[in-house]
């Protein structure tokens, strides 16, 4: 809720750099549709995200064109692109999520020389969604790495680079690892905090994609608890409703593994 107010309230910048020529002025156009595509992202509304994602990337562009090739303007593209594919990925739409997360990756090459965790997890994810296993744990590893390297980081925030993920690819060797980062999200983050939700998720898929009984009951008591949280972020909302109706569908575990790759990404709000 919050965060469509916010998009709303950013939207009435708009028209004060609707007519922007000047790279300064382009910029701060990008700026202002960068940030209300991620309000709409954690909002749940894919569609309205990537619309104004794009609209961004191409202020951005234009910026860095009218510059004459500053690439200083070429960090504000990259922030889009990767805001662009994330709505993509909370929309089902993994082939279009990589091709933007190419755009991303060669914006900031250009600028940095090197590309950071964020655009590993994404290419990732996008793999996980394909069901590339396989390349999805390298790219995991790779946004950990990326991580590491950034210095000053709490091991709870590295964990959440990939560790979430990587638990549910393979839950046999996770869950008591995905519980624990629940507890450390919440204690670092706090009980009401994006963060913690998704652990919880993350962690009850890990633990739905077993059959151990007393692992599934811990996860459907950790998501009654991050229930009011998550209304508060439309694709967690979607994602905590889905899994708690998991446990009582009886699916047998090849058919529940299927079902809870589909839901971690299904968006109630997407076509918004």
């Amino acid at each position: 809720e919050y965060f469509a107010v916010g998009a709303h309230a950013l939207r009435n910048f708009l028209p004060y750099v609707a007519n922007a020529a000047h790279p300064v002025v382009l910029r701060l156009k990008a700026l202002v549709n960068q940030h209300i595509a991620w309000l709409f992202v954690h909002d749940g509304q894919s569609e309205n995200a990537i619309h104004y994602a794009r609209e961004a990337m191409a202020s951005a562009l234009a910026a860095f064109d009218e510059s004459l090739g500053d690439r200083r303007f070429l960090r504000e593209y990259g922030e889009a692109a990767l805001i662009t594919s994330n709505a993509m990925l909370t929309a089902h739409r993994p082939d279009e999520a990589l091709q933007v997360l190419a755009e991303a990756d060669a914006a900031v090459l250009a600028r940095e020389g090197k590309i950071g965790s964020e655009h590993y997890r994404q290419r990732a994810t996008a793999l996980f969604q394909k069901g590339e296993d396989e390349a999805a744990l390298k790219r995991f590893q790779d946004a950990r790495y990326a991580a590491e390297q950034t210095g000053d980081r709490n091991p709870i925030e590295l964990q959440m680079t990939s560790d979430r993920q990587m638990n549910v690819i393979r839950p046999g060797k996770g869950i008591a690892h995905a519980f624990d980062l629940c507890e450390g999200a919440k204690q670092f983050f706090g009980p009401h905090s994006l963060e913690y939700v998704m652990t919880i998720h993350w962690a009850a898929a890990a633990a739905f994609s077993t059959d151990s009984d007393s692992e599934i009951k811990e996860a459907a008591k950790l998501l009654t608890e991050a229930a009011p949280a998550a209304r508060q972020f439309g694709h967690q909302a979607t994602t905590n409703f889905l899994l708690s109706i998991t446990n009582g569908l009886n699916l047998p575990l090849p058919k529940r593994r299927f079902w809870i790759r589909f839901l971690l990404y299904e968006n109630a709000a997407r076509s918004k």
